[in-house]
């Protein structure tokens, strides 16, 4: 397992996320994207990318 790859936010194993959140924004939303692109764009962008597996989509 390993977090999503991308060229923002960084990698957060160590933060408690629900079930099936691809990331968490920098205004502290969650967001449930099934896609990379576009993720947090409208809450400033990701702060944190959670572990990605097909068993969370």
């Amino acid at each position: 397992m390993h977090c999503a790859h991308h060229t923002t936010g960084v990698c957060g194993t160590h933060i408690k996320h629900p079930k099936g959140v691809m990331a968490k924004c920098k205004d502290g939303t969650w967001s449930y994207s099934k896609h990379f692109s576009g993720t947090c764009s409208r809450h400033h962008g990701v702060r944190y990318w959670f572990k990605w597996t097909t068993e969370d989509m």
